[in-house]
């Protein structure tokens, strides 16, 4: 003990030293048990004071640093030397510096000195533990997630409450019987409400109707998900071969109507996306096909809808990219302006014998969408054309290559523009009046032509300067 912990001691303990017959004695030993001298709220801590055992039944003092009179007094049972001071579910108001003595009250009273001090430190409740089942709280509608809170001192009889998100109000409280320190938390049949941040806390009663709660724990993250079909790729065409310069288009097949945005991956490399309204089947079109884009292809989905909902990847397929230049084909005419409710007609040219496929393109973005497919050569045509129809056009046919069809090379783009009848009109009337303004001005340069010859020989038989008709006429703008 200190020079000033005893000088506390005894500045506090006064009372007890205004006797000036008592004898002072050998100090007692003191004993903190257990013995770190930290201390969690709600632990019981036990302080023993020890006097001589030439000193059986002697009275011990427990005395605390501030307070000027002992805070608890104990006579030990005749015969014995000891005493225990109990602290049950100490609190923060038991933290301090305590040391004790023991003392005669018979006819020859004594008091002993003070023995060493012994410190009581005082931490609050620790934070609980938290564990998911299952561990990635990943959970499917209708599934079940335990949610298991653990008191990390492994105190018994405390209760457990369980919060969602940052609700102040628990959802589900649980107390724990004594020898167990945890508690389970079970969420039946989860649905999209149940989703959230789960933190659970526990409480202990340290005195009666007196409560000390602990932190709550770190969260833990619960998520239902939808399990969404693995998506089907396939080529076409299902060879999965290509020709240098040549199409391959990659079908993925998401297997649902809702909306989606589909991904494409060659390798690890996600190279092409599309957002899809309401088909089940996503195109893929890849032109101008070279050696860099053999390899491995895989697509994925997300379910648009308030949360993206992402599929597995598909299996694996493979382009193999042929060293054969893919021919060219053409697509006839090269340009159109069509008026609204005509019609327009285009022919795909080319050598090939097999199939040949017209696609739209809009906003020079390639539309996977056939709009006729018939034999190479063939003109088809789109009959009461609309708004809708305007854009660029396109063509490729199949070809067989040593026993495999493959695409050819993509054709020219068509270019339609759409036109409705007062547009059509204003241009009709617009080439009308311009087409008799040259009329007329052809018409005006002649008669100037003529009138200019008849003056001319009529000046030669008649010489008049001072005519103002002669004068104008020399300064009359004649045709080049």
């Amino acid at each position: 003990m200190t020079k000033m912990t005893r000088a506390a001691f005894v500045l506090f303990m006064g009372l007890f030293l205004e006797n000036k017959s008592a004898q002072y004695i050998d100090q007692p030993d003191i004993i903190l048990d257990p013995y770190s001298g930290e201390f969690i709220i709600g632990d019981t801590v036990n302080i023993t004071c020890m006097a001589p055992i030439s000193y059986p039944g002697s009275t011990f003092l427990l005395h605390k640093v501030g307070n000027a009179r002992p805070i608890q007094r104990q006579k030990a049972p005749d015969g014995y030397y000891l005493a225990v001071f109990s602290f049950v579910r100490i609190q923060h108001s038991d933290e301090g510096i305590y040391a004790c003595q023991y003392l005669s009250e018979d006819e020859s009273p004594f008091n002993s000195s003070l023995s060493d001090t012994v410190t009581i430190t005082v931490k609050a409740l620790q934070k609980p533990t938290t564990n998911l089942l299952p561990a990635s709280g990943i959970a499917a509608p209708g599934a079940n997630v335990s949610i298991t809170c653990v008191d990390p001192t492994k105190r018994p009889g405390v209760q457990f409450s369980l919060y969602r998100n940052r609700n102040t109000k628990s959802i589900g409280e649980q107390a724990t019987d004594r020898g167990r320190h945890v508690a389970t938390f079970h969420l039946v049949n989860v649905q999209s409400d149940d989703e959230g941040n789960y933190r659970c806390r526990y409480r202990m009663e340290v005195t009666s109707g007196n409560w000390s709660e602990s932190p709550p724990s770190d969260p833990v993250k619960v998520t239902v998900i939808e399990r969404v079909p693995k998506p089907t790729i396939t080529f076409d065409p299902v060879s999965g071969r290509a020709l240098q310069g040549g199409v391959i288009i990659a079908k993925c097949n998401v297997h649902t109507d809702r909306r989606t945005n589909a991904y494409l991956f060659r390798g690890r490399n996600m190279i092409s996306n599309v957002t899809s309204e309401s088909t089940s089947t996503v195109f893929f079109t890849i032109t101008n096909v070279s050696t860099k884009n053999e390899g491995t292809y895989r697509c994925v989905y997300d379910i648009l809808q308030s949360r993206r909902i992402r599929s597995e990847h598909s299996d694996a397929i493979r382009l193999t990219v042929l060293n054969i230049k893919a021919p060219l084909i053409t697509l006839r005419p090269s340009s159109a302006k069509v008026i609204k409710g005509g019609n327009l007609s285009m022919t795909c040219a080319t050598a090939t014998k097999h199939r040949c496929f017209f696609y739209m393109n809009s906003d020079e973005q390639y539309k996977h969408t056939h709009l006729a497919e018939e034999r190479s050569n063939v003109t088809v045509a789109i009959t009461n054309v609309g708004v809708c129809d305007e854009g660029n056009y396109t063509c490729l046919c199949l070809m067989e290559v040593d026993g495999t069809l493959v695409y050819s090379a993509r054709s020219n783009l068509l270019q339609v523009t759409v036109i409705d009848h007062r547009e059509a009109g204003a241009s009709c009337s617009l080439t009308v009046t311009i087409s008799w303004i040259c009329a007329a001005f052809i018409i005006l340069i002649l008669v100037s032509a003529v009138l200019g010859v008849y003056l001319s020989k009529k000046k030669s038989a008649t010489y008049q300067p001072s005519s103002p008709c002669l004068t104008e006429l020399e300064n009359a703008p004649f045709p080049q």
